[in-house]
């Protein structure tokens, strides 16, 4: 998105998040065509996963952003004094956050907020916080490449949820993970 430009968000229907998991049983697929020349790694084969296409798949009732330039994450990079990981990287490309429209929350944060929410004084300095619950808990990434968590504010508890972030974000919007 270039200076001044108002995100254009689409709208696509049909289905829910309230009802649990949508399309029964519906099977992940990566998609065959490689993206920056395979400089994310994508899944299995050589392919990029298509972070769009999937989450569509498993929670139609969301609205997906367009994604961030390779200039606004290397922004981001720099006030943040981190790589960020690859498959964070991935995911902002494909959508600069998701929002829920069941629920009217930004549950995966958009590049911008991630960057500010990350200068949080309570943020433990091991994780990377990406989301919250709309209540007292962040979706962080371990700093240490140790799966995706949910972190808990008032207790400080933690808790593994996902092994990475697809994990988190397709098993989070369609609605087969919890906290």
């Amino acid at each position: 998105m270039r200076n001044g430009e108002a995100p254009a968000l689409r709208v696509v229907t049909g289905g829910g998040l309230s009802g649990g998991a949508v399309g029964g049983g519906a099977r992940l697929r990566a998609v065959g065509h490689p993206r920056d020349g395979g400089r994310h790694g994508g899944s299995g084969g050589g392919g990029a996963f298509d972070w769009r296409a999937e989450l569509e798949l498993v929670a139609p009732d969301v609205l997906l952003p367009p994604g961030c330039s390779r200039h606004a994450l290397a922004a981001a990079e720099g006030s943040l004094g981190l790589r960020l990981p690859p498959g964070l990287v991935e995911f902002l490309e494909a959508t600069d956050g998701v929002y829920d429209i069941d629920s009217h929350h930004w549950y995966a944060w958009s590049l911008e907020r991630l960057v500010d929410e990350n200068f949080e004084a309570e943020r433990p300095s091991d994780l990377l916080l990406i989301g919250d619950d709309a209540a007292s808990g962040w979706f962080c990434l371990s700093l240490q490449g140790t799966g995706a968590l949910h972190y808990d504010r008032i207790t400080a508890q933690r808790r593994t949820l996902a092994r990475d972030l697809r994990g988190l974000w397709l098993g989070w919007f369609g609605g087969t993970l919890g906290v």
